[in-house]
Parts: C-alpha cells; sequence; structure tokens
C-alpha cells in the first residue's frame, strides 16, 4: 500500500476523533469557529467540483446556498414540513435552477469569464425574487420557532448540529475524493483541459459541465438549508450575499483549486485569519482599515511564495522530504 495514502488516511481518522471532542473541550467561541470553518470547507469542496475539475468559474453558489436556505425555511417556516425532507428539497431547487444557468451558458458555449459574469447575473436575479419570498411576510428576516423538536430537526443541545457539520464535511470530502480518482473525475478534467480533444475521444463537454454543476449545487443548496435550521433565521441578504462567494472563491483558491485537500486548507486558512483579526484590539479608523491590508497582505504572500496553493506547498515539502527512488535510508 502506497505510503502517502496511509499518512493521509491516518491524518484524517485522528482530525475527524480530535473534532469530534471539540464541543466538550473548548470554550463556545472556538467550537463556533470550528463550526464556521468545517461549513466554509464544505461549501469550497463543492463549488470545487464545477470550478477545479471542471474549469468552469461559477459565481451563482451563493444563489444556490440561499435558494437552499429559502426552500428549507418556507418548507418549516410556512408548511409545515420538517427541514429532514426541507433541506433535500432545498438541495434539489438548487440543482434545478443550477441545470437552467447550465443549459443556457453551455448550449451557446458561454465560458471563461463570460460564464462567470453570466451565474453573477443569475446570481442576483434570484436575490431580488427572494426579497420578494411570502415567508419574509413583508419583513428583511424569517425566524424557525424556537423549540426544542428533534422532528423538526431544532435541539436545545447544539453541539448535536457540530456534529451533524463535521458528518457532512468528511462526507463530501471523501466524496471529492472518490471523484477525483474515478474515471468521471478524469473526464471532468478532460473537459477541463481541452474541450475539443475531449470530444474528439468521445467525451461530450455539455453533459459533464452540467454535470457537475448540477451536483455542485445541489450540496451547496443542502449546506445553505442545514445553515437556515442552526441559526433559526433565513435573510435574502444573508443567505444570499455576495460575501459568501468571494470567501469561497478565495480560500479555494488559496487551498489549490482543483485538488481533493487544497478547499479544507484554504478554508481554515481563511477562517482562523478572519477570526484573529477581529480580535485585535483596534479602534476608530484603524478598525475597518488594518484587517483588509493585514489580510490582502498575506494572500498576497501565500499566492507568491505557494503558486499551487497551500495543498500544492505542502505536497511539494512531502515530496523532498522522501528519499530518491532507488535510494535506501542508511542505517
Amino acid at each position: 500500500m502506497n505510503r502517502g495514502r496511509v499518512v493521509v488516511g491516518a491524518l484524517m481518522l485522528a482530525g475527524v476523533v480530535a473534532l469530534a471532542v471539540v464541543p466538550a473541550t473548548l470554550k463556545s467561541v472556538y467550537v463556533d469557529l470550528i463550526f464556521n470553518t468545517l461549513l466554509l470547507a464544505f461549501l469550497c469542496s463543492a463549488w470545487n467540483l464545477v470550478a477545479g475539475f471542471t474549469g468552469q468559474l461559477s459565481l451563482a453558489h451563493g444563489a444556490f446556498y440561499g435558494i437552499g436556505a429559502l426552500v428549507t425555511a418556507t418548507a418549516a417556516i410556512d408548511w409545515g414540513v420538517t427541514p429532514y425532507a426541507g433541506m433535500p428539497l432545498g438541495a434539489g431547487a438548487a440543482a434545478a435552477y443550477a441545470s437552467l444557468i447550465g443549459y443556457v451558458a453551455f448550449r451557446r458555449a458561454v465560458t471563461g469569464l463570460y460564464f462567470a459574469v453570466l451565474t453573477l447575473a443569475f446570481g442576483f436575479l434570484a436575490l431580488g425574487f427572494a426579497r420578494q419570498a411570502p415567508v419574509l411576510k413583508g419583513t428583511s428576516g424569517a425566524f424557525f420557532p424556537v423549540v426544542d423538536d428533534p422532528v423538526m430537526f431544532i435541539f436545545d443541545r447544539r453541539e448535536i448540529y457540530f456534529y451533524v457539520m463535521l458528518a457532512l464535511t468528511a462526507g463530501v470530502v471523501a466524496l471529492v475524493w472518490r471523484i477525483n480518482r474515478s474515471r468521471l473525475g478524469y473526464r471532468w478534467r478532460a473537459v477541463r483541459e481541452n474541450e475539443r480533444a475531449a470530444q474528439a475521444v468521445g467525451i461530450p463537454p455539455l453533459r459533464h459541465k452540467l454535470s457537475a454543476l448540477t451536483l455542485s449545487a445541489a450540496l451547496t443548496g443542502f449546506a445553505g438549508g442545514f445553515n437556515a435550521v442552526y441559526l433559526l433565521y433565513f435573510s435574502p441578504d444573508l443567505h444570499f450575499g455576495l460575501d459568501l462567494q468571494l470567501q469561497i472563491l478565495l480560500a479555494t483558491l488559496l487551498g489549490g483549486i482543483g485538488t481533493v485537500w487544497g478547499p479544507v486548507l484554504g478554508a481554515a486558512f481563511v477562517s482562523v485569519l478572519t477570526f484573529y483579526l477581529r480580535q485585535l484590539p483596534l479602534e476608530g479608523p484603524a478598525l475597518t482599515a488594518v484587517p483588509p491590508l493585514v489580510t490582502a497582505a498575506v494572500i498576497a504572500l501565500v499566492a507568491y511564495f505557494l503558486g499551487e496553493g497551500i495543498a500544492g506547498g505542502v505536497k511539494r515539502l512531502w515530496r523532498s522530504r522522501q528519499p530518491a527512488p532507488g535510494r535506501r535510508d542508511p542505517g
């Protein structure tokens, strides 16, 4: 068995075990930090399926996230449908919207920056409709009933949501790992590298780009629904915000787009950096000026020294420490 796979598997198992004891050992502020990191890692991994594996830079994932939250909230608050069903419904709605976007774009061979602009426009369109959603009843947000009701996926013990988020993130990382090593992943990467060459060997680009976008959107919509239930609140400006999309993009690029572990490492890096910048004892103009400057400087350094992202840097470091082929370690 490959030594690298054994090490990675052992580290992953150790990480899951360590995270499992977090709620009982850390202060709530750090539990929230890790929860938000897991959520961002989930979203980055989902976005990586379409942006990293097929090369389609979607900027509509904030909308997919919001659609999942909107459908889940509407189902629970207005229809009395449990989020156990509402979250999959939200995922399905996000996937349907993504299919519409993909069909419009890919049939017209819209790619690259033009695809990014098109998806951004569809994102703003979804936000406009969400602000008129009946569940809001003319307000800026809608609240779930605050009562301990496991049937409605509402728990007094907030650590339950932490464990669910841990399981979801581990599951999506495992899914990305499996796709990366599968024939499907090979075909997606072939489309990313050269669509005409892929078409020539029997790989239909439209079908594979559409499947990647739809799966990515479904996962993102599911996470949006879960977050709405976790917060017991839905708001278009919160769940459809462009800030989330930019955070996903930034974390994935920093971590290493197109890799399995890059989105996870990037999410951890961005979350921890943002958290500690908020703890700085700043007042006045420095409160709004210093954190963005520090963030920009750190990002520039990472991009300059780790051109392939954090995952690429870790991989190079690992390889540099391995003995050359045919060479035995002394002793």
